[in-house]
């Protein structure tokens, strides 16, 4: 099938794995203003083309000194970039439709220029940009505010605050989640089964069964990985007196952290953008402490994501 009119750049899973990264910051007491403010970055780098930032500063609390300040400010932030990811999805669900009305009659591509057929579909995706811009607006809005009860209740209104950890529909995914055995249909079935708030609520809470779970999005595994790597890292870190194994997890760590740092400030000759890397496969503790890991450029790392085979390397 000829897609004439393409998807949203960004992948919606790469935004929900995003809300999900800002909504496992907001059960952190140890993270900073900082933290919550590199997580919101590349929510925007997401949100590629459009307006959306994400300002923290003009949150109307002391979030670089107050512990609660940071978690509600990654809280708000994680269900407004949560809206935005229903908004994309809905967007590309349309931009389908277009395309299988374009299929119908191949020669809606005429060569020798549009057709009246072809007229009438792009206007209708200029009125989905124009929703979709709206949408980025409105978040982009709600986070120059920062956490306020009037957007709050905007964000629970329309289901897309972020779920408690007891919310019984949270409960339900991780009851269905399939954690035994590595069946790559088994986890694509379950992962299509959530909602969008649940999607961000396990990645929040058990990204370390996510990110190398075969099956899943390449987005998905990637920001659960970057999610226990960050985790991994503060408690070896903050531990004193680490065994020989948790020196050389750590070892491993930094090296994965020094190595995804170099590869990300590659810049693609031919686009003159940073080649986006997505970790693939992060387990540290592999092989007794000596770890495995796979990473690729985002691309070919979305390509292998129902099973086909991405080199692993021992650390």
């Amino acid at each position: 099938m000829v897609e004439y009119f393409p998807h949203y750049p960004s992948p919606v899973d790469e935004i929900v794995g995003i809300a999900g990264r800002l909504m496992s910051a907001s059960r952190e007491i140890n993270w900073t203003r900082d933290d919550v403010q590199k997580s919101a970055n590349r929510a925007a780098d997401a949100v590629d083309g459009d307006d959306l930032r994400f300002p923290m500063e003009a949150a109307p609390k002391p979030v670089v000194r107050e512990s609660a300040g940071v978690t509600e400010t990654a809280r708000f932030a994680g269900s407004a970039t949560l809206m935005f990811a229903q908004a994309v999805g809905t967007y590309n669900t349309h931009i389908d439709g277009l395309n299988a009305r374009l299929n119908e009659d191949e020669r809606g591509l005429d060569p020798g220029g549009p057709t009246s057929k072809l007229r009438v579909l792009e206007a209708e995706r200029a009125r989905y940009e124009a929703d979709l811009d709206e949408a980025a607006s409105r978040v982009a809005g709600m986070l120059e505010r920062g956490p306020n009860a009037a957007d709050e209740k905007y964000l629970r209104d329309y289901g897309f605050f972020a779920l408690d950890p007891t919310d019984p529909s949270v409960r339900w995914a991780l009851h269905n989640m399939p954690y035994q055995g590595d069946d790559p249909a088994a986890w694509k079935r379950w992962w299509a089964s959530l909602t969008l708030p649940q999607q961000a609520a396990v990645m929040a809470l058990r990204p370390d069964l996510l990110g190398n779970a075969n099956g899943l999005p390449a987005e998905v595994r990637d920001e659960a990985n970057r999610i226990v790597l960050t985790d991994d890292y503060r408690e070896l870190t903050g531990k004193g007196g680490l065994t020989e194994r948790e020196a050389r997890m750590l070892a491993n760590i930094q090296h994965v952290m020094k190595q995804l740092d170099a590869r990300e400030k590659h810049i693609d000759p031919l686009t003159g953008q940073p080649v986006p890397v997505q970790l693939y496969v992060y387990d540290p503790a592999a092989f007794d402490g000596d770890g495995r890991v796979a990473s690729d450029v985002a691309g070919r790392a979305r390509a292998s994501s129902q099973g086909a085979f991405v080199a692993l390397v021992r650390l």
